[in-house]
């Protein structure tokens, strides 16, 4: 995502979010922004009460303005039907979000000089794949041992 010529790096983001402590799954997603070329949107699924105001405060006290995202709670992510993320309807939902972040003026403490739109990718992070991703693979330690 290039944000003013800036990259942000989704799995970045999502690293940063799945530490709130009401988020339980989040994917980051690009979308157009006429005033910064692109803007992240997170999209996110609770295991508590939370608002996507709270969540994008808590992120500005934890991360460059530049990388903080638009963030839309969702009551589920859309699924295929082998269970991953229908990445294509993020992006299309992302565009609606920022459009109406520009209307109400939402996003007055982004940063927001112009730059070129550029294409950019998505993922997800669940609190369960960054813990699995944290521990150490019992597997390459046995393997390593014989």
């Amino acid at each position: 995502i290039k944000v003013n010529g800036m990259s942000v790096f989704p799995a970045e983001v999502e690293s940063l979010l799945v530490d709130h402590p009401a988020i339980d799954t989040v994917a980051v997603v690009p979308a157009p922004d006429p005033e910064s070329g692109q803007r992240p949107v997170a999209f996110v699924t609770t295991v508590g009460e939370v608002t996507g105001a709270d969540v994008e405060q808590w992120a500005r006290d934890r991360m460059a303005v530049y990388k903080v995202p638009f963030v839309e709670v969702l009551p589920a992510f859309p699924l295929t039907d082998t269970g991953k993320i229908r990445k294509g309807e993020l992006l299309e939902r992302a565009g609606e979000v920022v459009a109406a972040a520009a209307t109400t003026g939402s996003s007055d403490s982004i940063f927001h000089p112009a730059s070129a739109a550029s294409a950019g990718s998505s993922t997800s992070t669940t609190r369960a794949s960054r813990r699995a991703l944290m521990k150490p693979s019992r597997l390459s330690s046995s393997a390593s041992s014989r």
